[in-house]
């Protein structure tokens, strides 16, 4: 069977954060891939960024893919893991965490 893909839907954060970010897939070793910079907008209290339907982005292993998130400057934001037992689902929902700022990603798993 091959590797699945990460179907990105949806990243947000908290007002007064950094709007300018960099999602990266974490290979082996912890070398980090750019996969998007984005540019987050206002939306009431929140920072919000919706993505195309053309985000997907491929396991590099049958288990898991791990995604870390940083400002534009290069302030880590953190770090989640997707898994591929979720193959099927949309709509789930994972929090970056990184000091008192949560950016949640919301993704499905194809």
């Amino acid at each position: 069977m091959a590797n699945p893909f990460c179907k990105l839907e949806e990243l947000t954060g908290p007002f007064g954060s950094p709007d300018r970010v960099v999602l990266s897939r974490i290979d082996q070793g912890d070398a980090r891939v750019t996969v998007r910079r984005l540019q987050l907008e206002r939306f009431e209290n929140i920072m919000f960024f919706e993505f195309d339907n053309q985000d997907l982005i491929p396991f590099q292993n049958p288990v898991q893919l791990k995604l870390g998130l940083n400002a534009a400057d290069g302030q880590d934001l953190g770090v989640v893991i997707v898994s591929a037992d979720d193959v099927g689902k949309d709509r789930l929902k994972q929090k970056f965490a990184a000091g008192a700022r949560l950016y949640e990603l919301t993704y499905g798993v194809r």
